[in-house]
């Protein structure tokens, strides 16, 4: 048995499952997820990947977690100690780090406690295909969303994702930072240079924002047709574009790599949060382009 903890939004969840799937098949080993990060708690759209797609998860306990961690159970313990050099101390936890592809992440041990993003495609690129049968909508699009839907399949269509929301925040934006309009503009004339009469398909959760931003562009649609437990929806129909321009989001992320045609182009930032600290070599796939 692993126990793997679930928190953020629905892309960082995606991630965390999509790691526990590719490690349940790769070694055999029985998954459970610690989602207590949810309980009483208002985190996004809370936890969603069962309301959402057709996959069965089984929940861990908090006596399971207790008996596990045992004194590790503190998440300041936890930190603590899975910066200690001596692996023996912090076992059987195991953190991974935002930025950090460790070949160790893909076979751990049973009777572990994983904690991490797992933002890159790295750690379940081996079961690529069946991650992607895991997360599809079927029969969930609303009528409302029709109308993009088929100008999207119609056009050589385009998601731009902006987000904005909590990135606001002071103390979010410190550790995020938010892109601003010199990235899309960058972005929007690559791929002018790139694709035949693109059509553009703005998601943001600022649209007044993201209208003013574009008012003097030709071609554009912003997409309001989803909000709240609805947003989820967004992702399927940047999914269903052709090209994708994706903000440092998570949830842009997903909808740029389930949709993954032959002819795709995706642009994404360098910076993925705003610390130099950290790395995107792993967290975007080789043949996406990377600007400023």
């Amino acid at each position: 048995m692993v126990i793997i903890k679930i928190n953020g939004g629905l892309g960082n969840q995606m991630f965390q499952y999509a790691y526990a799937y590719a490690l349940a098949l790769r070694t055999g080993c029985s998954i459970l997820f610690d989602c207590e990060e949810y309980k009483g708690k208002n985190i996004h759209q809370g936890m969603e990947l069962e309301r959402i797609f057709d996959i069965g998860l089984d929940f861990s306990s908090k006596k399971q977690v207790v008996e596990l961690l045992g004194f590790r159970n503190k998440a300041l313990v936890r930190s603590i100690l899975s910066r200690w050099p001596f692996t023996l101390v912090s076992w059987p936890y195991k953190r991974q780090y935002l930025d950090v592809f460790k070949r160790e992440y893909l076979c751990v041990p049973d009777g572990t406690y994983v904690e991490g993003y797992f933002q890159s495609e790295n750690f379940f690129q081996d079961f690529k295909n069946e991650i992607k049968e895991k997360f599809k909508w079927d029969d969930q699009i609303k009528p409302e969303c029709l109308s993009f839907l088929k100008l999207i399949n119609s056009s050589n269509s385009v998601s731009i994702h902006i987000r904005r929301g909590d990135y606001l925040d002071p103390k979010v934006a410190k550790f995020h930072g938010v892109l601003g309009f010199s990235y899309y503009k960058k972005a929007i004339e690559l791929i002018e240079g790139n694709v035949d009469n693109p059509n553009f398909f703005v998601f943001s959760d600022d649209l007044d924002w993201a209208r003013e931003l574009f008012s003097s562009y030709d071609g554009f649609f912003f997409v309001d047709s989803n909000s709240g437990r609805d947003s989820h929806l967004d992702m399927f129909l940047m999914s269903q574009c052709k090209h994708n321009i994706i903000a440092n989001s998570s949830f842009s992320w997903w909808g740029a790599w389930l949709a993954e045609t032959n002819e795709q182009m995706v642009i994404a930032p360098r910076h993925w949060i705003a610390s130099n600290r950290f790395s995107v070599s792993n967290i975007y796939p080789n043949n996406w382009t990377i600007i400023d």
